[in-house]
């Protein structure tokens, strides 16, 4: 699923009841909806309305007859931080608004879903704006120092992989593996964020995380065959794909120490 651009504020907005559900909706229809969406900002805002961008896959020409209609509106107007999302037949409209401020602050903000939500502006469509303001805007997400992204490493080794492999222990001595396939399929996922994120890369969609994920430089020992597992559904046999995650846990702390990022601080005692 998509991310909001930042994780504070109210983010979802309102949503509108659902209608009934129609036929798909062609991309001429979308891109009427995309038209009537840009009016009305025009209306609504007016002078403070300063940036419109199409983002998804409506803007990179790759959506299908159930793709939703993405948007983000930047607002001179300093604090906005809100979205409108409504359902139109069985397609979803939703536009982000936010203010200047508040978008710029999203742009160099590096966290786990870094490879995910900063497409939206590296992957943008612009529609309406000074095209400097979104060179701006991508080059600032490409901004942050090595620091900044390795730091969201090493919190999600500590905080997620750790804890994952906690759980993954203590139900192979238990014999209970009833979490293992949701457990696989969140490791894998947050290793090919985690990866995204060492290499610098954003993703064009989550749907194509996957394949995008196992063209980059370099990949921890094990990851592939874990990765094939997920993507064919083969999570059957639990004793093969428990140890096929220890595989890929071993092979992290030499794939990161590699890259430059190793725990060393993170294994002392908090309290001296």
């Amino acid at each position: 699923p998509r991310c909001g651009r930042l994780r504070g504020g109210d983010l979802r907005g309102r949503r509108r009841a659902a209608p009934a559900r129609r036929g798909p909706a062609d991309r001429a229809a979308r891109l009427q909806i995309v038209d009537r969406i840009v009016a009305d900002l025009h209306r609504t805002y007016g002078d403070p309305l300063k940036a419109i961008a199409l983002y998804g896959s409506l803007s990179r020409a790759t959506d299908g007859d159930f793709s939703d209609v993405e948007l983000w509106c930047v607002l001179t107007t300093p604090g906005v931080d809100k979205t409108e999302e409504w359902v139109y037949g069985p397609n979803k409209a939703e536009v982000n608004l936010y203010g200047e401020d508040v978008m710029r602050a999203g742009a160099v903000e590096v966290d786990s879903m870094w490879s995910l939500r900063q497409g939206e502006i590296i992957n943008c469509r612009p529609l309406y704006g000074d095209r400097a303001f979104f060179l701006e805007l991508q080059q600032l997400v490409m901004s942050p120092p090595k620091h900044a992204f390795d730091e969201v490493i090493a919190e999600m080794v500590i905080g997620e992989f750790f804890e994952w492999m906690g759980k993954l222990r203590n139900g192979v001595a238990r014999n209970d593996l009833m979490f293992l396939p949701i457990t696989t399929c969140n490791f894998t996922l947050h290793l090919a964020l985690m990866a995204a994120l060492l290499h610098r890369h954003i993703y064009s969609t989550s749907s194509t995380l996957m394949r995008e994920a196992l063209a980059l430089p370099t990949l921890p020992d094990g990851y592939v065959e874990l990765v094939g597992m997920v993507t064919v559904g083969n999570l059957h046999d639990k004793a093969k794909v428990a140890a096929a995650i220890e595989r890929t846990f071993a092979g992290i702390g030499p794939w990161l120490a590699g890259h430059g990022i190793t725990f060393d601080e993170r294994n002392a005692w908090p309290w001296k």
